[in-house]
């Protein structure tokens, strides 16, 4: 059951698979060893995953809350998408960071802010080949409510 399950709710990731290998195969210097590692990454990526990338991908479109990343609101569920959420971070995933430098010497501060985060040249790639931005605003509004759920 728990298989089924989780089959049925990744399946949602085919179509941007999809857009994916179309991309990769019509982009020229898109070379057969990026276009693997691509490949890797999306397989690799959750459902909510892409959902949360896209968010961040969108910000001017969807309104991102102003939570801190990593700090679950006590739920269960909260926890889960905060944990998926410091996965696509600079520190695992490389795919969305939030910098900002600090007065004299100009020191590299994080912003662990969701509101905060933008994506990195390989989120950006990612997004881009794999059409993320298509991903359903209500997708995108669930896991934004999962995030602050109680």
């Amino acid at each position: 059951m728990l298989i089924t399950a989780k089959r049925q709710h990744e399946e949602r990731k085919v179509e941007f698979m999809g857009c994916l290998l179309a991309n990769v195969a019509f982009h020229a210097e898109i070379d057969e060893h990026l276009a693997n590692w691509l490949i890797r990454m999306i397989d690799e990526l959750s459902w909510m995953q892409l959902c949360l990338l896209s968010a961040v991908a969108q910000k001017g479109k969807t309104k991102l809350p102003d939570v801190e990343i990593g700090k679950s609101c006590g739920s269960w569920s909260s926890w889960g998408v905060h944990e998926q959420l410091t996965d696509l971070g600079f520190y695992k995933g490389g795919l969305i960071c939030g910098q900002s430098e600090t007065q004299p010497p100009k020191l590299p501060v994080y912003d662990l802010s969701l509101a905060g985060q933008e994506l990195t040249n390989r989120g950006r790639l990612l997004v881009e080949m794999a059409w993320l931005r298509r991903i359903d605003q209500s997708a995108i509004a669930l896991a934004i409510d999962l995030l602050e759920s109680h």
